[in-house]
């Protein structure tokens, strides 16, 4: 999902379950990963630009000779017609298949849930069978999205939730929004609310369990989904690993897309040339080609190679004779034409740079927090079609959500569905001003271009599990039913996981909030505990009332109201990101 030449380890992991899984071991984590809200940091410097999201398919293909022979020639013949900067050379088609060829050799296939797939519909199936007046249906969603378990439901209120602290002395929930300067955007956190993870332990072997007492609006008389989900859990953790492994940022440099030409000189003046050849590969490709003194990108033009006398002449003739539907493209037309500019190529062989770039963070034996969630879209013949999402993140600063996973756990009478994803990129560095030429061929950006790389898309078939970094925005695509005449859905289970090393507050810390589990406790407490406590002797109505007001609980009612604020919240979070982060443009002014 990367149009730019440059190749990293992807941070897309996907898995069909079908025996493909992508993890190993590594080393420890002591280090941060990037935020979505880490605004001006993140788009100038700290992430790695990641690879294309790969078909897992493609990898059994990869092992037949006559699929790959096929493949290279229909590669090259596809080339004949393509226009200049957007044709590829034989150099970057052998690249693109020998990097095939290693992320087929990255794979390991022992992976797969296969066998408690049935058992977690099942229980999933216990959740969805109550009567139409209890299904939670999601606000705004015209009825169609169905949530059985999500995280904006008693949700954390600063100000009104009680937090117990490692010393069991119970507190109001608080934000420390200081501490979250230090992190990243605090003006991205929220003052208010934040979604509730659980505390799940992780074994050498990769095993989790549950550590914390309960799921966040999961009721603990869904025995069965409370071992599930940590047994789903754990077919993740590999997959987080290779995430947080792609994005950490230590021992590699921190600088992304175009301004790695820029790190060649920074290195040379710390006085470390030999490390130059060590990254050189992970150059982008026309800073592979050649660089000014500076160790800047270089304009395709060399030093004196542009005939402006010929410019002229063609632009009084209005470029006449060069294609294009006006005289702009005429002009761009004429650009590529000229025998002077030097096009960027791959390298003649491929070094292993993916190979030598593979890291996989380590999980194991340690504590890691998610927010889990179960949700379903049902579509039906009177509501055919869902609308599809809009472009966010996961969560606020303060929930700090580095990661999704999502499984699709089951689908039905739906058409195709993708989910897209995209991220912001920082201004290439540009040769002088109005280098516009340059900038369209080398990076694609135009003056007053929306600094967003679109990453591609995933199509979500059911038994698919993905799991990508909260550096990208995502969206959900619109599908519809099939079968007009009968219903259709789609069911996931998802987790965000939280930055490893920052502890968030968790249901280790806060009690359930919900008036009726409180309600049902004190009621089997006076069933079983009859004449233990003067509690039991009061009137159901007032044991309620009581409940009703004790501190740290809400009713169904104050937590729907809370959702509703939290959603219009994230909506504004979302839209003021997209403007200010997402709607960022190329000035290309020398000012």
């Amino acid at each position: 999902m990367d149009s730019s030449p440059k190749r990293k380890i992807n941070p897309m992991v996907v898995h069909d379950f079908s025996g493909n899984s992508t993890g190993v071991t590594g080393d420890s984590l002591p280090f941060r990963y990037p935020h979505p809200f880490i605004v001006r940091n993140y788009a100038e410097h700290d992430e790695p630009p990641p690879n294309d999201i790969e078909d897992i398919k493609t990898q059994e293909k990869m092992k037949r000779p006559d699929v790959l022979a096929r493949w290279q020639e229909e590669a090259r013949s596809s080339q004949q017609n393509e226009r200049l900067d957007r044709k590829l050379t034989e150099n970057m088609i052998n690249y693109v298949f020998a990097e095939l060829e290693a992320y087929a050799k990255l794979a390991d296939p022992k992976s797969g849930i296969q066998d408690i797939v049935q058992a977690l519909m099942t229980a999933v199936a216990r959740l969805e069978d109550v009567p139409e007046a209890q299904k939670d249906w999601h606000p705004g969603s015209n009825g169609q999205v169905l949530d059985l378990v999500h995280p904006s439901l008693y949700c954390l209120v600063y100000g009104r939730s009680l937090v117990r602290d490692a010393q069991g002395n119970v507190s109001v929930a608080t934000v420390d929004l200081q501490q979250l300067r230090s992190v990243g955007d605090a003006s991205f956190a929220s003052e208010r609310y934040a979604w509730l993870p659980s505390d799940f332990a992780v074994d050498e072997d990769g095993r989790v369990r549950l550590s914390s007492p309960y799921i966040n609006n999961l009721h603990k008389s869904n025995k069965e989904l409370y071992e599930i989900i940590p047994t789903v859990l754990s077919h993740f953790i590999p997959m987080f690993e290779r995430v947080l492994g792609a994005i950490d940022k230590t021992d590699r440099p921190r600088t992304r897309g175009p301004f790695l030409g820029n790190h060649r000189a920074a290195i040379t003046s710390r006085g470390d040339p030999d490390k130059i050849q060590a990254i050189e590969e992970y150059l982008p490709l026309p800073g592979r080609i050649k660089s000014d003194e500076d160790g800047d990108l270089a304009c395709f033009w060399g030093e004196d190679d542009r005939d402006e006398d010929a410019e002229a002449a063609a632009e009084e003739n209005e470029f006449e004779g060069y294609p294009g539907g006006n005289e702009e493209e005429r002009r761009f037309a004429w650009v590529l034409s000229q025998p002077t500019i030097t096009l960027p190529d791959a390298p003649e062989v491929y070094g292993g740079a993916l190979e030598r770039d593979f890291r996989v963070a380590n999980l194991r034996g340690r504590t890691v927090q998610c927010i889990v969630k179960l949700a379903n879209i049902h579509l039906t013949p009177e509501k055919p079609e869902y609308p599809g999402g809009n472009w966010h993140v996961e969560g606020m600063i303060n929930e700090r959500i580095v990661a999704t996973g999502i499984y699709y756990l089951d689908s039905d009478n739906i058409s195709e569905s993708k989910l897209q994803f995209r991220t912001t990129v920082a201004e290439p560095f540009y040769h002088e001003q109005d280098d516009s030429d340059c900038m369209k061929v080398l990076y694609g950006q135009d003056r007053d271009c929306e600094l967003v790389q679109e990453r591609g898309a995933i199509t979500t078939s059911a038994g698919l599990a993905l799991a990508f970094p909260n550096i990208y925005q995502h969206c959900v695509s619109p599908f519809r039913l099939v079968d007009p005449t009968r219903p259709g859905h789609r069911k996931i289970l998802a987790f965000f996981l939280v930055e490893p090393n920052q502890r968030v507050p968790s249901t280790s810390d806060v009690a359930p909030q919900q008036v009726d589990w409180m309600l049902e406790f004190t009621h089997d407490s006076t069933v079983h505990g009859a004449g233990r406590t003067r509690f039991g002797t009061l009137p159901v109505e007032l044991r309620k009332l009581i409940v009703e007001k004790t501190d740290g609980l809400m009713t169904a009612k104050e937590a729907n109201r809370v959702r509703e604020e939290l959603m219009k919240e994230r909506s504004r979070n979302v839209q003021r990101y997209n403007k200010e982060v997402m709607g960022l443009t190329f000035n290309m002014c020398e000012h």
